[in-house]
């Protein structure tokens, strides 16, 4: 289940990187 925690780490890294960009 480790690998749920990282992927919704990663989309909302992404999603910031998004509305930063």
């Amino acid at each position: 289940m480790e690998d749920s925690s990282g992927n919704s780490n990663s989309a909302i890294v992404r999603r910031i990187h998004h509305i930063l960009k």
